[in-house]
């Protein structure tokens, strides 16, 4: 990143100075969204887990407990925790999603911004060497 920097500022000081603003606004996206999907990852990771031990909690119980369990009320918690789980896994991949699209906005600004400047700068440095011949 710095040597890229460092080659743009070579080349010419806006496209240095858009290219470090580029860089820095690139890490500002990726510290607030990283926050949001680390949060959203761990509740969707904790209603995954909890949705297989409510499973195994019904395959795996003791026969004595199995005659005093009711099939229809596991059923009803084992759907409502699948419920909470989907959920959980929407939020958090629509956080990644959101995070997706900053950076391809970001991305494309910077490509505008950097095409549009380059042709400013060939226009400047045309326009002076037409007016000598």
């Amino acid at each position: 990143t710095v040597i890229m920097i460092g080659g743009f500022f070579m080349i010419n000081k806006i496209l240095g100075l858009i290219a470090l603003i580029y860089c820095i606004s690139h890490f500002v996206i990726l510290k607030i969204s990283i926050k949001e999907c680390v949060e959203k990852s761990m509740i969707n990771s904790e209603a995954f887990h909890s949705v297989t031990a409510k499973i195994l909690d019904i395959i795996c119980n003791i026969n004595s407990v199995k005659s005093f369990a009711r099939l229809k009320h596991e059923r009803v918690v084992l759907a409502t925790t699948q419920n909470v789980a989907r959920e959980a896994t929407k939020t958090a991949l629509l956080a990644s999603e959101r995070m997706k699209i900053k950076f391809s906005i970001n991305s494309f600004l910077l490509a505008g911004v950097v095409f549009f400047t380059a042709q400013i700068i060939l226009y400047k440095m045309v326009l002076p060497a037409q007016n000598v011949q």
